[in-house]
């Protein structure tokens, strides 16, 4: 099973095709998996009407339109406004501290026509799970990667990788001694005999053990770890524990030899 990644935007461009020249193939086992949740637009219900902090419904007022139609309004917690009013005559009554009744009469403006006000809405935004064969323009080519690795280091009992399938000219030292190779953006190329190494690598954990548990490179690319030559899924040992390591891909062929990435697990 393969996995396209767009070169432009690093995410999912599909599952199971040809790469074009403006993607990269990541390749994954055949029941490679790969789901999450996402925050998307509902499609059952596209809005819902807004609230505050509080819960209440908000609701548009004063709104006023520009020239250009442009709308601006304030967010009030009323339905509606009034529109018309008319004097009325209102007798309030109370009782004082010593028992004495009281009454006044005052001319009051009552409401007796309300506007219904437009309801603010918003888009409705619900959670909602999907996989990679569903809707792969949702994944990175970082989640791929991470999910991939952890499907390697988990079957070779290991908890930590250090890795890269898009080797590119920013991951290498080009100023090594002895470095020869056609170098550009997601392109390693060794010449003839040659070899480069890429920069010094800080590790998640510190190390003494590693293995060689993918390496994306035609037969002749040997890979070393800190000068140590490895083979596949076969560990190698170091000194003393490191965090630090240097990858170095050497051609032993006269031919031009293509390296497009490893994964090392540890």
């Amino acid at each position: 099973m393969n996995i396209l990644i767009d070169k432009t935007t690093n995410k999912v461009a599909g599952v199971n095709s040809p790469a074009n020249p403006f993607q990269i193939s990541i390749d994954v086992p055949e029941d490679f998996t790969l789901g999450k949740t996402i925050q998307e637009v509902s499609e059952v219900q596209p809005e819902k009407q807004k609230t505050n902090d509080q819960g209440q419904l908000l609701y548009k007022g004063n709104v006023i339109v520009d020239a250009e139609g442009n709308e601006t309004y304030d967010e009030v917690t009323e339905a509606k406004k009034a529109t018309e009013w008319e004097e009325r005559q209102v007798t309030n009554k109370w009782v004082d501290e010593e028992g004495v009744k009281h009454s006044e009469t005052v001319t009051i403006n009552a409401p007796i026509a309300w506007e219904e006000l437009e309801p603010v809405m918003i888009p409705n935004i619900v959670n909602k799970y999907v996989t990679i064969k569903d809707r792969p323009e949702v994944f990175t080519a970082e989640e791929v990667l991470i999910k991939k690795c952890k499907g390697l280091t988990g079957a070779a009992g290991l908890q930590h990788v250090v890795a890269d399938v898009f080797l590119n000219e920013s991951d290498l030292d080009l100023t090594a001694p002895g470095h020869s190779a056609n170098t550009g953006i997601n392109m390693v190329q060794l010449l003839p005999q040659g070899q480069c190494v890429t920069k010094e690598i800080t590790l998640a954990a510190a190390a003494d053990t590693f293995t060689l548990l993918e390496f994306d490179a035609p037969d002749g690319v040997e890979i070393y770890l800190n000068e140590m030559l490895l083979a596949l899924n076969e560990a190698v040992t170091t000194a003393a524990p490191t965090d630090k390591v240097r990858i170095k891909f050497v051609n032993t062929t006269d031919k031009l030899k293509m390296v497009r990435g490893y994964v090392i697990g540890h």
